[in-house]
């Protein structure tokens, strides 16, 4: 690994520029710095329900997803888990500790089988300082996932489960959801389980809730995907 200073006079191959491209956060870096960063990361494939990192661990690295699904979630203080970040394609994650110095504070598992480019801490410090505008994105992007974080455990505090649960798939309609004209479906397929964590609760009430929603023509399920029939509905439930 080098640790040299930034150097804006790597060339790698275009494809590998492509790939970083896709990444909105790092979407309008000058190409000579776009180079060079695509000679910093690397690309690893994790398989689904693989772990990225845990709570605990040092905060070595940023990630981006290339391809799949990773959620982010914090263990509360009564042992349950609190998923509060579904992130797809595009998204960056595991930014918050570097910039803080502290251990990480939350867990990253994958959904769905990713590709993962991994920016090491010491190289994104030094793209940072390359871009002062990244910066600005950078801060908006923490702002965005805590205030989520907050959003959760306020909703964890207040609201009901059914409440949650509608708010979570509204969010996931809106995140993942692919429209045609049965509704929107929620692909690839998130368990009961899953959805459980998302709002701390468990697979057996979230199975009721889910069968309570399709009662009332809101969403409908099967052993593939999640269909939302009626977002306006679902929203009406929040």
């Amino acid at each position: 690994m080098r640790t040299e200073g930034w150097n804006p006079t790597v060339h790698q191959r275009r494809s590998e520029i492509a790939t970083t491209g896709d990444i909105p956060l790092f979407a309008d870096l000058p190409i000579v710095y776009a180079e060079e960063f695509a000679s910093r990361v690397k690309l690893q494939s994790i398989a689904k329900r693989g772990t990225i990192y845990q709570a605990g661990e040092e905060a070595n690295a940023v990630y981006a997803i290339v391809q799949g699904l990773v959620k982010i979630s914090r263990i509360l203080q009564d042992g349950r888990e609190l998923g509060y970040a579904v992130l797809s394609r595009g998204d960056v994650f595991g930014e918050l500790e570097i910039l803080n110095g502290t251990l990480r504070q939350d867990q990253a598992t994958v959904l769905d089988r990713a590709q993962l480019l991994i920016l090491p801490r010491c190289h994104f410090y030094e793209l940072i300082n390359a871009s002062p505008s990244l910066s600005v994105r950078l801060a908006k992007l923490v702002g965005r996932r805590l205030g989520r974080l907050q959003a959760q455990l306020s909703d964890l505090a207040f609201q009901t489960v059914q409440t949650r649960l509608a708010r979570l798939l509204v969010y996931l309609a809106d995140t993942i959801g692919c429209e045609d004209c049965d509704g929107l479906h929620l692909r690839p397929r998130i368990t009961h389980q899953e959805l459980a964590t998302l709002i701390a609760s468990t697979r057996e009430t979230v199975s009721l809730t889910l069968g309570q929603f399709r009662s009332r023509l809101l969403i409908d399920f099967n052993s593939r995907e999640i269909r939302i029939l009626d977002r306006q509905a679902l929203l009406h439930q929040c």
